[in-house]
């Protein structure tokens, strides 16, 4: 931080780095690469969740909050995209899913008559 912006800032005053930047101020030229992979990783899992979901309506939301989130996740850091994320999108869909869902089902005490 010293580098950046100089001595005589304070280290906790929320400055955004580009996201790669993060892993380099952490780890060293290391850390660049091993953030790489990290959202590879993740997006990646994305990806195969997309693919495995036989063109659900949910996992197709799902998917597309989560690709547009990266926008965000590039300007911040890494807590940016695995806390802002499910709380800022992910949430509301997933609750929104669950209650879609329980509409489709037939109360308990409802006996299916023929």
């Amino acid at each position: 931080m010293e580098t950046f912006y100089g001595v005589g800032t304070e280290l906790n005053i929320g400055r955004s780095f580009f996201f790669l930047s993060e892993g380099y101020l952490n780890f060293g030229p290391f850390g660049v690469f091993a953030t790489m992979f990290a959202w590879g990783l993740f997006f990646g899992a994305v990806h195969a969740f997309m693919r495995g979901s036989n063109r659900e309506p949910g996992a197709i939301m799902l998917y597309a909050l989560t690709t547009a989130f990266i926008y965000r996740g590039i300007a911040g850091d890494f807590s940016s995209m695995f806390v802002g994320l499910p709380e800022q999108s992910l949430s509301a869909a997933l609750l929104g899913i669950w209650i879609a869902n329980k509409a489709d089902k037939k109360p308990l005490w409802v006996k299916n008559s023929r």
